[in-house]
């Protein structure tokens, strides 16, 4: 098994589900805080986490939009609760160290 694998395996895998298990936590919060932004922005469902009202297409497609939406923008449900600006904080710099290992990874394999 190569070096870049195992990084992948031993690092990437638990930090992604690290940042699953954060999306989750923010898009519960959107649900359990304010239920019309939640509708509003198309009843997403999170990885682990889904709402009864969620459906499979809207839902999904909703939930890909706010995985990248959340990167940059800070909603303003959470703007109001320390808890959610945490999880955004911890979101934010999850996804990025995970785009460095990605980034480091993928030089490691093409400088061979």
């Amino acid at each position: 098994m190569s070096f870049p694998l195992m990084v992948i395996i031993a690092v990437g895998l638990p930090l992604l589900i690290f940042i699953f298990r954060t999306f989750d936590h923010l898009v519960k919060a959107e649900y359990e805080i304010n239920r019309n932004a939640w509708e509003a922005d198309g009843r997403p469902r999170g990885f682990f986490w889904n709402a009864p009202e969620c459906t499979f297409f809207r839902s999904d497609w909703a939930r890909n939009r706010l995985h990248f939406f959340w990167l940059f923008n800070t909603p303003s449900w959470a703007t109001a609760c320390s808890e959610c600006q945490t999880w955004l904080i911890h979101y934010r710099i999850s996804i990025s160290v995970w785009i460095l290992l990605i980034v480091a990874v993928f030089l490691t394999l093409t400088s061979n």
